[in-house]
């Protein structure tokens, strides 16, 4: 299959792991050298001097590049006399239409003479994106140059618009003879050196981290792990991590000398949270534990969510958590009466105040056989659960429940598979702003050929359409929102695995193959930011050495609707698996994998992690 259109996105190369840190730079791999790109100048707008850069950056003007951009010393500067008639704009940085613009620079507006200072206001030197939405910063003045300080990074490839009012007058009263304008674009993102997020050499969950975001630049990861060289039992641990300072402090998040195992996180946009895990009990085998982060504090202890008595397995968890901090638990026991075993999908819910439901309620009965539920919840605090049932033995099916902030309970939406299903497995959601949800599994006919299929909610879920080739042997589907519509991608392939893309705005387009196609690739993830962009991370064996793996990613750029040629995101040679992707601000990421000593049943040595900012 012909894939899309593709363009270049950078990526830094090194062969070093660095410990507890997380940089970023401006490159391009090509067969891991370092091509240097526009952003790594910074330019000049003045012939009063060059200063250029060797970290990136808008080059500043008169010579101040070496504040600007982290150059050296740029030339001297000239301060402009006042002059005759009106004054004007001789000088911006960046210049207009500049489109390799840093993320986190100031911008600069010089005049052709001293302008009086109390002129020089955030009411007249603006800068808007392209919504013409003005962007909060600071505006100073000194010798002739105006410079406005965002208080936030800048979109990656956002277009913004630098706006100088009549208002600005000379150090006399004269005002420009006519407002300034100019425009630039923000550079696409570059992943940095990846980090180790764990700390302790010790025995780690080879089920890997889970990872959450607020979207706001603050993010979670949890895992299990001994808590020393010398432990006998697995401690369910978090760790913070806050763009543009990187990884904090390691905590406990359990509690008590009994193993823990699965833990999952789900993290809302005011930077709440909520983890569960699995948890070994003497008497019961298993049972379910929660706790929640609110308002930057750890409840005082965790609570135990199952109410089981009996000898019971739990197999697996999902969570889930609401704008208003209202959080969600779901998990499936596996009981056990004489030689029959039965399956109950169970859920248990807090209100805002931190207050759980008094018991659990099911969502199926003991007859079907019920998998994991996918959930997903918006800014309203409401949300869905997908599962699928066994309904026969040769039959399975996709069902919904529908979840409301406003009472509190969940209730059923009935059946989404249709008359597509006869297996039906990998289901996913994802919600929009507008109250919308898209939800993507993999189905069979004859339970040989597998499809990735879709269906959306507006105001009630639509019949389920095939968004893969016909008879792909389709798994493994994901999907994730963005602010033109929603991404999909699922793993498919006969001899060789690959992970496949396809995108809904008003309609569904036409499935694409996002990986080189040379080597067998899987596990993938994707997440999508406000203005329609997607990034897409998996796990893809190495060209070096087909027993190692690496992490390799693509890009969707909203703007021309094109993928990158996929790329690495780590830059070592090693067994790299199980990659976890999370949406920081301003289109920038988040990802962190598991690395094992060697191939092919090696130890899990840690977890490390990339920022794509």
């Amino acid at each position: 299959m012909a894939s899309k259109n593709r363009l270049r996105v950078g990526v830094m190369a090194s062969t070093a792991l660095v410990t507890g840190v997380v940089f970023s730079a401006c490159g391009s791999v090509n067969s891991h050298k370092v091509m240097i790109v526009a952003d790594d100048a910074g330019g000049t707008t003045s012939a009063a001097g060059s200063g250029g850069a060797s970290n990136g950056g808008n080059g500043g003007i008169n010579g101040e590049a070496g504040e600007m951009s982290n150059a050296g010393q740029g030339g001297e500067m000239t301060v402009p006399e006042a002059m005759p008639g009106a004054p004007f704009v001789i000088a911006v940085s960046p210049v207009d239409k500049f489109t390799m613009a840093a993320p986190n620079k100031a911008i600069q507006v010089k005049f052709s003479e001293p302008m009086d200072p109390k002129t020089i206001t955030l009411d007249s030197v603006q800068v808007q994106d392209s919504t013409g939405t003005e962007i909060d910063g600071a505006v100073t003045y000194s010798n002739a140059i105006a410079t406005f300080t965002p208080t936030l990074r800048m979109d990656l490839l956002g277009t913004y618009t630098v706006s100088v009012s009549t208002a600005v007058t000379d150090v006399d009263g004269t005002p420009m003879a006519k407002a300034y304008t100019s425009t630039f674009t923000i550079r696409e993102g570059l992943w940095g050196l990846e980090s180790k997020v764990t700390k302790v050499a010790s025995r780690m969950d080879n089920r890997g981290p889970r990872l959450a975001s607020d979207g706001k630049g603050h993010a979670i990861a949890v895992w299990a792990q001994y808590a020393s060289t010398t432990a006998t039992t697995y401690d369910t641990l978090a760790r913070f991590f806050t763009q543009g300072t990187g990884w904090g402090e390691i905590t406990t998040v359990s509690s008590g000398t009994v193993t823990t195992f699965s833990p999952q996180v789900a993290m809302n946009d005011g930077g709440d949270a909520v983890v569960a895990w699995i948890q070994s009990d003497p008497t019961i085998t298993d049972v379910v534990m929660a706790r929640r982060y609110v308002g930057g504090v750890w409840d005082k202890a965790p609570i135990r969510l199952d109410t089981e008595t009996a000898q019971d397995y739990v197999n697996a968890i999902s969570v889930g958590i609401g704008a208003d901090g209202s959080a969600h638990v779901a998990w499936i026991e596996n009981h056990q009466v004489g030689t029959t075993y039965y399956y109950y999908l169970y859920a248990r819910d807090a209100d805002p105040t931190g207050v759980w439901s008094s018991s659990p309620r099911y969502f199926t009965s003991d007859t079907n056989q019920p998998g994991l539920p996918a959930m997903a919840f918006d800014s309203k605090g409401d949300g869905f659960a997908i599962f699928t049932e066994v309904v026969s033995a040769t039959q399975s099916a996709l069902y919904t429940e529908r979840f409301l902030a406003s009472s509190g309970t969940w209730s059923n939406g009935g059946q989404l598979s249709g008359s597509l299903a006869n297996s039906v497995d990998d289901p996913a959601i994802a919600l929009d702003d507008a109250g919308g949800a898209m939800a993507v599994w993999v189905t069979s006919a004859d339970s040989t050929n597998y499809s990735a299929v879709a269906s959306q909610y507006a105001k009630a879920w639509k019949a389920p359409v095939v968004i893969s080739d016909d008879k792909s042997s389709a798994f493994a589907a994901g999907i994730a929102a963005t602010g033109k519509g929603f991404v999909a991608t699922w793993t498919q392939g006969a001899s060789i695995d690959n992970v496949y893309e396809n995108e809904y705005r008003t309609t569904w387009g036409t499935p694409s193959i996002l990986t080189s196609g040379d080597h067998a690739a899987f596990n993938g993830v994707v997440r999508g930011d406000a203005a329609g962009n997607a990034l897409v991370v998996w796990q893809e064996q190495s060209g070096v050495a087909e027993s190692y793996y690496d992490i390799h990613f693509a890009r969707l750029v909203a703007s021309t609707d094109k993928w990158s040629d996929p790329a690495l995101v780590e830059n070592s040679l090693g067994v790299f698996e199980l990659p976890r992707l999370t949406m920081l601000p301003g289109g920038c990421a988040l990802a962190v994998w598991s690395v094992y000593s060697s191939p092919f049943e090696g130890q899990l040595t840690g977890f490390y992690g990339n920022v794509f900012e």
